[in-house]
């Protein structure tokens, strides 16, 4: 295991396609590893730079933090399968929240606050849940299932005055909230009647704008920082494409000659973390910065 004491910094090294893509597209990227991972998953990442996410190596995997400048593992003591909890978000003040498993094939929320761990009691028969976002003020969305496979809801969870809300796309599927800024905007996704087609929305006050990527066929939405900037990864056929959305605006964002880029968390330093894949070289994350 990795262990608490940091064994190397974020991997500076910039492959051929990552200096590309700096000139091609005036995104920076950096490769992002795990030491000694076979394979990282970055999702979220806060104005300090401090990222979240799951990693898997020869031996072991699980949940880990990289926080000025150290990697650590992270898992919560209550998971009944070592190696199983997934951190989704990290705010500016160093919450997190994720998931773990719990057995039966279900997981359950937690909150990470003060250094210890707290499950997300969600109200009513829940039988699987999970927290994906959560701001400045801790404000936490998420997705919960109450039982049945049409019975998969989006959430947002004020801690201040304790009130959750249950956020349903009308007609869809199922509907799952990823992230959400300190206005209080949402980033979510849902699936259409027929299980087939996802599509990506902005939640704001009640009201739901699409932002679907034109001309593909799906789209997930997943961070949001407080300028209204949101993560898309946009799926045509079986490959899938980021962009971040914003204003009405679409900007491609993703390593040249990948198969796959996918998108994840965003701070409000234009700072976003993601996922590729070449056939030829795997799989792995990068940490990109957008022109400002």
């Amino acid at each position: 295991m990795i262990g608490n004491i940091a064994r190397v910094l974020l991997c500076a090294a910039l492959v051929p396609e990552f200096v590309a893509a700096c000139v091609a597209q005036e995104v920076r990227y950096t490769h992002f590893q795990v030491p000694n991972s076979v394979l990282t998953t970055a999702i979220g990442i806060n104005n300090a730079g401090d990222v979240v996410g799951f990693y898997s190596g020869n031996a072991d995997s699980g949940g880990f933090t990289f926080i000025a400048g150290q990697f650590s593992d992270f898992n919560d003591p209550e998971e009944l399968l070592p190696g199983s909890t997934v951190p989704y978000a990290i705010n500016t003040t160093g919450e997190i929240v994720g998931d773990y498993y719990i057995g039966d094939n279900q997981r359950r929320a937690f909150l990470y606050t003060g250094g210890k761990f707290y499950d997300i009691k969600i109200p009513g028969h829940v039988v699987y849940s999970q927290a994906d976002g959560i701001n400045n003020s801790g404000q936490i969305v998420g997705m919960y299932n109450g039982g049945g496979g049409h019975l998969w809801h989006g959430y947002s969870y004020d801690r201040t005055s304790g009130t959750f809300t249950t956020i349903d796309v009308p007609g869809a599927y199922y509907t799952w909230c990823a992230g959400i800024n300190d206005h209080g905007e949402v980033a979510l996704f849902s699936e259409d009647a027929g299980a087939t087609i996802q599509h990506a929305w902005l939640y704001d006050g009640g009201q739901l704008t699409n932002i679907d990527v034109p001309g593909y066929d799906s789209t997930v939405a997943e961070g949001i920082n407080n300028a209204g900037a949101v993560t898309l990864i946009a799926v045509q056929g079986f490959y899938n494409f980021g962009f971040v959305y914003q204003a009405g605006e679409y900007t491609a964002v993703g390593l040249p000659g990948a198969l796959s880029n996918e998108l994840r968390g965003i701070n409000d330093h234009g700072q976003l973390v993601g996922n590729f894949f070449f056939s030829e070289k795997g799989e792995g994350s990068f940490l990109a910065t957008l022109p400002q």
